[in-house]
């Protein structure tokens, strides 16, 4: 049985990555998506998250046009259910060409891909809620908006790490015996090398 809930779940979210992502079909967005969805994503700010099958046609399609040529490779998918209500969970990679325009960044011509995680809740065959986490900052890096941190060159006031000590006793090398030997001299008094 749990086998073919996820065949069932990986056909659910084939078709949404390759009608509405692939190709464009904006309306198979009524058919995935409750009235009432709520979704959490972190472009939406907090209290902002409900929205409607309509402004999700609407994102869906500012970003198609962003990147015309979007492909969704779906990975894992792990689902659970309860009566009616089911949740599908999965891991995806995302390739695209940056060649129109996202918000206000002018296209770029790069190439971007990305990993992202989403969780759904499902009541009957929509989604009424969906939580959405992508690797944004890299896509912001493959654009070349984000320029990597360079590292530090050794400064002025850095040092190197010092050396660690050995684990080994000094007892166990050859002079151990000898530098126990000079400090119980010490201790008791004894003179060594002299007869």
């Amino acid at each position: 049985m749990p086998a073919e809930k996820e065949h069932m779940a990986r056909e659910f979210l084939e078709r949404m990555c390759e009608e509405v992502w692939g190709r464009g079909n904006l309306d198979v967005i009524d058919d995935l998506f409750a009235p009432a969805c709520v979704v959490h994503d972190h472009h939406t700010p907090p209290g902002g998250e409900q929205r409607s099958p309509e402004r999700l046609k609407s994102s869906a399609a500012k970003f198609r046009e962003a990147f015309p040529d979007l492909h969704v490779d779906i990975g894992a998918i792990v689902v659970s259910s309860e009566g009616v209500e089911a949740r599908i969970s999965y891991h995806y990679r995302l390739t695209a060409t940056h060649l129109g325009r996202l918000h206000a960044i002018a296209p770029t011509g790069r190439q971007v891909n990305i990993t992202g995680m989403s969780m759904m809740r499902l009541a009957g065959d929509r989604i009424v809620e969906s939580w959405e986490s992508s690797d944004t900052l890299t896509m912001m890096r493959q654009l070349d908006l984000i320029v990597p941190k360079p590292q530090k060159a050794p400064g002025l006031f850095s040092r190197p790490a010092p050396p660690r000590p050995s684990r080994r006793s000094s007892l166990s090398n050859g002079n151990g015996w000898n530098d126990l030997a000079m400090l119980a001299a010490f201790l008791l008094g004894w003179s060594i090398g002299d007869d």
